[in-house]
């Protein structure tokens, strides 16, 4: 390959492929060395076989090009990706070249044209096809314009600050929910247990009671609130799920740590008039008020789905791998087949540690 652009085209259509293998071959400085025909299958592909230029298709399946460019720049793979779409729209062009792409270029161009977009990009170059140069100039501009206006040199100094802050938060809070997990699994005198005995020994142990609703209280609260910071990094593909799961996250919030104290109230209605008191009292509320079940209905689907919907969000914006989404699920269901035992507790707590990690990555100050 000495002398010769080596080139890897990635593109989910077996004819299109062909097509662009048949016209690059043709051209004596370029050699065609690798096909891809999804994202993920781009990405092994460019970074086994280093190709000068890598020619990516946007839409694919399992892993959209984008999202491919955007892990190749970040692994440092020495290629240059030149972007090749049907679908001239500004989103995919300001996406493409977020994500490090070199070129971008419409497929309905000329064979000449990509053959000398190819030979630009190899160079170092970057090159945008002509029909959004202007596009892109208009974008920079209507940007860059509000910098115009005088502005408090303080802010420069407090937002790398703020930023850092808040980016130190949103790492800590599905560990400290992990935490708080088995603080409260520990602590809960009837871990495992459920019905009168269970309600029997919270009556007859008030103080561990208390320790374990206050642990699983701030679990929850955690738990939930991660989903909430983690909807405003969402942009483009994926902001609808993110922003779904900020709305159920924040029903859950306000209603199922709450929800916790209910035990302190069965502990003292118990030691005041017995067991048989809990279960008239609950009864009477379970069929006369229906705000309980309300909050029940609310609270429960905060809890299981705000996460795992802000993970996919992140996901689908290509921020984050499919394994970030998974120990989402995972936490939520372990922690619940294990009938809210310490071991169950200590693995959503791993689990939760493993998504506090995919967020550093997802939010490493180079990106």
């Amino acid at each position: 390959m000495s002398g010769r652009t080596s080139l890897v085209i990635a593109d989910d259509q077996g004819m299109v492929r062909a097509g662009f293998r048949s016209l690059l071959t043709a051209e004596p400085d370029l050699e065609v060395v690798g096909e891809a025909s999804d994202g993920e299958q781009a990405v092994e592909v460019v970074t086994r076989l280093e190709p000068h230029v890598t020619l990516m298709d946007i839409r694919m399946p399992r892993l959209d090009g984008i999202a491919a460019t955007r892990r190749l720049v970040e692994a440092r793979v020495p290629t240059r990706v030149l972007v090749l779409t049907t679908f001239d729209l500004d989103e995919y062009v300001f996406e493409a070249l977020r994500a490090g792409a070199s070129g971008f270029l419409l497929k309905d161009a000329p064979a000449e044209e990509l053959a000398a977009a190819i030979r630009v990009v190899a160079a170092g170059e970057s090159l945008l096809a002509p029909g959004v140069t202007r596009r892109v100039i208009d974008a920079f501009v209507r940007r860059a314009a509000p910098a115009s206006r005088a502005r408090d040199p303080r802010l420069d100094q407090l937002t790398p600050r703020a930023l850092a802050v808040r980016r130190a938060l949103l790492l800590a809070c599905p560990v400290l929910a992990g935490l708080f997990l088995v603080l409260g699994a520990v602590a809960d005198p009837a871990s495992g247990i459920s019905g009168d005995r269970m309600t029997k020994i919270y009556i007859d142990n008030p103080d561990p009671l208390q320790w374990k609703s206050t642990g699983y209280h701030w679990a929850y609260a955690f738990w939930i609130g991660t989903a909430l910071m983690v909807a405003p990094l969402v942009r483009g593909r994926g902001a609808w799920l993110a922003t779904v799961a900020a709305v159920i996250g924040f029903a859950g919030m306000v209603t199922l740590p709450g929800m916790l104290m209910s035990d302190w109230y069965q502990a003292g209605i118990g030691h005041a008039y017995g067991l048989q008191g809990v279960k008239h009292v609950e009864d009477h509320m379970l069929s006369t008020m229906w705000g309980i079940k309300g909050f029940m209905v609310v609270g429960l689907p905060g809890l299981a789905l705000a996460l795992p919907l802000a993970a996919a969000g992140l996901w689908r914006a290509g921020l984050v791998r499919w394994w970030s989404f998974a120990a989402t699920v995972g936490a939520f269901v372990v922690f619940m087949v294990s009938q809210a035992t310490w071991w169950g507790a200590a693995l959503s707590a791993v689990l939760l540690t493993v998504f506090a990690a995919s967020l550093a990555s997802a939010t490493r100050p180079s990106r």
